[in-house]
């Protein structure tokens, strides 16, 4: 690969030397391009108390194996190792070396299936995919299965668009690593590698909002601020109902490069749950499920975590932001919805995701 030096004050790509031993670097790989992200003693020296520390300090303790695929490991392995130790996404290794070649997650595996199914029905739209009649749905799913079957992680990281490579250093800021998950608009986790690339760990969103948490330094009095004032507003949710089919859920997840749908009653129209590809990982496995209402597919995926159907966790848009980041740490979701807190009105008006909130802390602890 070849690799560039990402200026941030000048927009020019410069060729560049591998990084210093003894300066940390963040990298992100979109496509075959390798971008690095450098910052200095000098910088790490000066960061902000609110954000002080490394990555290095909230990564599991060693001797915590993390999970990893070889670039050779086929789809339905890698989804046999995600199943098994009920994870999104994993670090696909050079089989030879052990070096860190890239991230495989659900998303892209669904990417993938989805792509596949719209090239063999000759269609290429969410829209399009919900007029298929389930016969034929069946029929090309079939034809796909063998592609699908035979498809290696390697060929398959980050096809989802949302899920870029970005190795980093154990020494690397706390308040980096806020940066790049924050504004890094196609990387949605970092990888802490060794100094010979190896994978050690992985930090996500969550990892640094529970970690965030505990120090309420971090927002301060920014943390008053209600969260109507930093959630993404909208019309509506954007989800299916519950009779459509879970290939047009992915579908959907695939034409608007996001991890999770709203569904609805058919009826009411109420929102009634959450669909995410992580709920959808067995339809992945058996193509059997994948013409299954959506509805359906997600009481028998409860009804196997010994739950009901999971309510949409929400807010009310009044709540303050240090509230909702409490309460996102406690129940692990990756999202609350923001419900309008005027005159009782149940109405959602936004979305305000784990993403959203180190947004918020980036441009809070900049200012």
């Amino acid at each position: 690969r070849h690799k560039f030096r990402e200026n941030f004050k000048n927009t020019t790509n410069l060729p560049t030397y591998p990084t210093p031993a003894h300066q940390p670097a963040l990298t992100v790989c979109v496509a075959s391009s390798v971008f690095f992200f450098e910052e200095s003693l000098t910088t790490m020296a000066s960061v902000s108390s609110p954000l002080s520390g490394t990555v290095g300090d909230i990564i599991p303790a060693a001797g915590s194996a993390l999970k990893t695929v070889k670039s050779t490991t086929t789809l339905p392995e890698a989804l046999a190792v995600m199943g098994a130790h009920n994870i999104y996404a994993v670090p696909v290794v050079n089989p030879g070396t052990g070096v860190c070649e890239g991230l495989l997650s659900l998303s892209d595996i669904a990417s993938f299936l989805v792509q596949q199914f719209w090239k063999e029905s000759g269609v290429d739209s969410f829209a399009a995919t919900c007029e298929l009649s389930t016969e034929k749905m069946a029929s090309h799913l079939a034809t796909v299965k063998h592609s699908f079957d035979t498809q290696t992680s390697l060929a398959t990281m980050n096809l989802c668009r949302s899920n870029a490579y970005c190795p980093v250093t154990k020494d690397v800021s706390l308040a980096n690593a806020v940066r790049r998950l924050a504004t890094g608009g196609s990387v949605s986790r970092l990888v802490v590698v060794s100094e010979d690339k190896k994978p050690l760990a992985m930090v996500t969103p969550a990892d640094l909002v529970v970690a965030f948490n505990k120090r309420s330094e971090v927002l301060g009095a920014f943390g008053d601020v209600p969260v109507k004032d930093v959630c993404n507003v909208f019309d509506s949710i954007l989800g299916i109902q519950g009779s459509h089919r879970v290939i047009d859920a992915l579908a959907l997840m695939v034409e608007h490069v996001i991890d999770s749908v709203g569904v609805t009653d058919d009826d009411t129209d109420e929102v009634i749950t959450v669909m995410s590809v992580k709920d959808l990982r067995e339809a992945l496995i058996d193509f059997q499920k994948l013409i299954m209402p959506a509805e359906a597919m997600m009481k028998e995926v409860r009804q196997k975590n010994f739950k009901a159907i999971a309510p949409v966790i929400s807010v009310k848009d009044s709540l303050s932001l240090s509230h909702v980041m409490q309460k996102l740490a406690v129940v692990r979701v990756h999202r609350v919805y923001v419900r309008d807190d005027n005159g009782g009105s149940s109405r959602y008006t936004g979305v305000l995701s784990l993403r959203d909130i180190l947004r918020a802390i980036n441009e809070h602890t900049k200012a």
